[in-house]
């Protein structure tokens, strides 16, 4: 297992202790959760649009590696920390997982197969994995959203 994912394991065991123990300390978690997310759809992003950069890439696969670029530029905005007061951040993070999913299929059809690529993807899928269990846990333990059992 990579560094990245150990620290990512690391960080979400603490904020569910925390989130367990500490419930008022959920929003600014979620906050952190979100801030990791945005710069980490960035960070893949900047990735494909080095990939499109470098010379060692075929003609025929910048612009598949284009769409895929403009698919992580538009999920960066739908990890808006403001969201957070709004109900529809978990919607808006649900737009970046497809817009992910819509990168892969359009490498798939393109035939683009490689293994940084796939392990960019995961990694960041992982981040999204975290911001989107964040969301979802603030948003049921939000105002009007719990329940009296």
């Amino acid at each position: 297992m990579d560094s990245f994912r150990c620290v990512l394991i690391f960080a979400s065991t603490i904020s569910w202790c925390l989130v367990l123990h500490i419930p008022s300390h959920v929003k600014a978690i979620d906050s952190n959760v979100i801030d990791l997310a945005r710069k980490e759809t960035t960070n893949v992003r900047d990735f494909f649009i080095s990939l499109i950069d470098s010379k060692d890439t075929k003609p025929t696969s910048k612009e598949p590696l284009k769409i895929c670029a403009d698919y992580f530029n538009a999920s960066i905005v739908e990890f808006s920390v403001d969201g957070l007061e709004g109900e529809t951040i978990t919607l808006d993070i649900h737009a970046a997982l497809e817009n992910c999913e819509n990168c892969e299929a359009t490498l798939n059809i393109n035939n683009i197969y490689m293994d940084p690529i796939s392990a960019k993807i995961q990694a960041w899928k992982a981040v999204y994995s975290a911001a989107s269990a964040f969301t979802h846990l603030l948003q049921n333990n939000a105002p009007g959203n719990q329940s009296d059992d």
